[in-house]
């Protein structure tokens, strides 16, 4: 339990003031209502009334001032609780992903990427999941918004799966369209996202102020990261290393399995940057093992969150000034009867 504080502390300093007033004798003034020079002397039982009563009436002047400070006292609850990850899956849906794993593997490449993003879905039980197809933009018609529903994300995977050719490969427009997911679950109702204003900011030389603007009202979002599952290279949409950049300002982690021999270093360095990792899959099939590092690296947490819940004391001094007034006046009343 934390002590108390006061919301207008310098208030407190009137508390002496009003003990000094209190404290002072001199002829011909009044104890705040009480005459100290008598024309003749109390008895016993009337100075010790008069006492009392003065010291009520400093009490309720005491009181109404610490309530006026307004005093709060707060407790500190320990919560522990299991958080929800926020996880996006992107998955490549371009020409090539209708082409056979290998020569030797006939598959066709999009089911076996399918069956495994179906595979990583399961093993997400309790998390939030997001899923966006792309090809030379992201599909946001085949999309699904973060949700709790893993089979809708299942059924998704294989509706796309079994769904028309692409086009060509943009995996800068898969992981944007993630962000804008994931800001707008953590944007307060106070911020509007533009989404087009956001986009130009982030196509400007450097990340505009509009798209720092929004990373600063969204805060860190620790709990969500993006996958990525292609087999080629970005050869249109927006430049990837920037959104990129954007996801490590907001603290999401992006891992990309990339099927293809090819290396692309700068884009390497822009997923180790946001704390994620580019791993190089031999194939289609080798990506359901790098899932799986994925879910070990990505486990869940038990978090431990402390809550500071403040309750007003006000309301209680307000009372105790209030019966120290109430006492004040009954002690007058019976001192002026006593002879």
């Amino acid at each position: 339990m934390q002590g108390i504080s006061f919301e207008n502390p310098w208030l407190l300093l009137l508390i002496p003031l009003v003990c000094l007033l209190f404290l002072i004798k001199r002829r011909g003034w009044y104890w705040v209502g009480h005459q100290v020079m008598l024309a003749r002397p109390l008895g016993f039982i009337k100075r010790t009334l008069r006492k009392l009563s003065a010291l009520a009436l400093l009490l309720a002047f005491i009181f109404a001032i610490i309530a006026w400070a307004n005093p709060n006292q707060g407790f500190e609850e320990k919560i522990t609780r299991v958080k929800a990850r926020q996880v996006c899956i992107v998955v490549d849906i371009s020409g090539s992903m209708w082409g056979p794993v290998s020569s030797d593997i006939k598959d066709i490449r999009i089911q076996v990427a399918a069956k495994a993003g179906q595979e990583f879905a399961d093993a997400r039980a309790g998390d939030m999941l997001s899923l966006v197809p792309f090809d030379d933009k992201a599909r946001l018609g085949l999309a699904v918004p973060l949700t709790f529903d893993r089979e809708l994300i299942k059924k998704q995977l294989q509706a796309v799966a079994d769904g028309p050719v692409g086009g060509s490969t943009a995996i800068g427009e898969g992981i944007w369209s993630c962000m804008i997911f994931l800001m707008r679950d953590a944007l307060p109702k106070k911020f509007s996202l533009y989404t087009l204003q956001l986009r130009r900011s982030l196509e400007s030389e450097d990340i505009g102020s509009y798209a720092m603007s929004a990373a600063r009202e969204v805060g860190c979002l620790n709990h969500a990261f993006i996958t990525v599952l292609t087999d080629g290279e970005n050869n249109t949409g927006i430049n990837p290393l920037r959104v990129l950049a954007f996801a490590g300002r907001l603290c999401v982690k992006v891992y990309i399995t990339a099927a293809t021999p090819e290396r692309f270093p700068d884009l390497i360095r822009a997923v180790e940057k946001t704390g994620g990792k580019y791993f190089f899959a031999r194939d289609m099939q080798e990506s359901k093992r790098f899932y799986s590092d994925i879910n070990r690296i990505e486990k869940k947490e038990v978090i431990v969150e402390r809550e500071t819940r403040a309750r007003s004391l006000r309301w209680y001094f307000s009372l105790a000034s209030a019966l120290s007034l109430f006492v004040f006046s009954s002690l007058r009343l019976i001192a002026v009867k006593v002879p």
